[in-house]
């Protein structure tokens, strides 16, 4: 009981969104002496439909069988369908879980059947707190929401930046550097016109060269500058070459003097989506960066991989590595920011033999 009053306490103050629903499974495993506690979301208002639901949180017991003095984990459940939800048993118990008239979750709360079954008080109990829990797992959803729409807003804007850059550097650019060299061409025949109509032209001759040198100055300076706003749009190498060989080409520029760098990739790589190369680019940069300003090393490798969680980057340096507890960097910063916008995370840790390894996870669909 007094597990479920400090959940209480923590619900109310200022627990984070992600950490609400592991730590009521957490709590109520312990306050009800349950092997395996799951907290899920409803997809949809006021639905019982399984496969219309999201796993937020799944806290398991190891428990020991009397049989045998090996520790054994409880089964996991199938796939949940749409039974799933609607029966309780002695050692389980399925509760819906409501915020207003809505259904927004449910509890499944177990125990291995070697244990005790759940008596009424305790099914009182988690009832109980089942219909307490509505407004925190309402926070969740919409917490998860914003996640999904920030995600959704990154994703396009790399979209929309890649096309623009396509427009930017594949028409307007050659048109302004087309209209450069019409410029151009124009002083060169008004000279000649100048040299044919005789000296009493020289003062028009004289303005229409300085009009001409100011326009192409102009232009210049426009075309430099679009320049700029393409690079700034999307990293040029990535549309020219493509990530991996984009990679492979800033894994050679940072292998000047004592450091070595090796690029690892999967023999096909899959098409990515725009804001995800962008991120894995920059997270790569930004820990090669690091590698040659900071860690001494003489040799990093970088491995891609495609998963079911999505795009995983790895990199390895053989350098003087990093303190267990030191304070992250501007550096890391930069990566935790990139990713984080696409619903990843990249972690930073010293290796038990010398060096840093960057772990980064980039949530796609392949």
């Amino acid at each position: 009981m007094s597990s479920l009053y400090s959940l209480g306490q923590q619900l109310a103050a200022t627990l984070a969104p992600e950490l609400i629903a592991p730590t009521i499974a957490a709590t109520l495993a312990e306050a009800l002496q349950a092997n395996r506690v799951t907290v899920w979301q409803a997809q949809a208002v006021n639905t019982t439909d399984g496969n219309s639901v999201t796993l937020l949180a799944l806290h398991e017991i190891v428990v020991t069988s009397p049989l045998s003095a090996k520790p054994r984990k409880t089964p996991r459940a199938a796939a949940p369908d749409a039974l799933f939800f609607k029966h309780s048993t002695k050692h389980r118990l399925v509760l819906t879980v409501h915020h207003r008239a809505d259904v927004v979750g449910w509890l499944i709360i177990e125990r291995d059947k070697s244990a005790t079954a759940f008596d009424k008080p305790a099914r009182n109990l988690a009832r109980a707190f089942a219909d307490q829990i509505g407004p925190a797992l309402n926070l969740i959803i919409g917490f998860n929401e914003v996640l999904r729409s920030r995600e959704q807003i990154v994703l396009a804007r790399e979209e929309e930046r890649r096309m623009l850059r396509r427009e930017l550097h594949n028409a307007i650019g050659p048109s302004l550097a087309a209209l450069d060299l019409r410029v151009g061409a124009l002083a060169i025949l008004a000279r000649q016109l100048t040299e044919q109509a005789g000296a009493s032209t020289d003062d028009i001759t004289q303005k229409l060269s300085a009009q001409t040198i100011e326009t192409r100055q102009q232009l210049r300076k426009i075309i430099a500058d679009l320049r700029r706003v393409i690079y700034d749009l999307r990293p040029a190498l990535l549309d020219e070459l493509g990530l991996v060989a984009a990679i492979q080409e800033q894994a050679l520029q940072f292998s000047q003097g004592v450091l070595s760098v090796q690029v690892n990739v999967p023999n096909t790589m899959l098409l990515l989506p725009a804001a995800v190369e962008v991120a894995a680019y920059k997270i790569i940069i930004e820990a090669l960066s690091n590698v040659a300003r900071h860690a001494e090393a003489t040799h990093a490798e970088i491995n891609l991989a495609a998963t079911s969680t999505g795009l995983v980057i790895d990199i390895v340096d053989n350098g003087k590595g990093i303190a267990t507890q030191q304070r992250p960097g501007v550096g890391l910063g930069s990566m935790n920011v990139v990713s984080t916008q696409l619903g990843g995370h990249v972690i930073a840790k010293p290796m038990p033999s010398g060096g840093t390894h960057i772990h980064a996870v980039i949530p796609c669909s392949f």
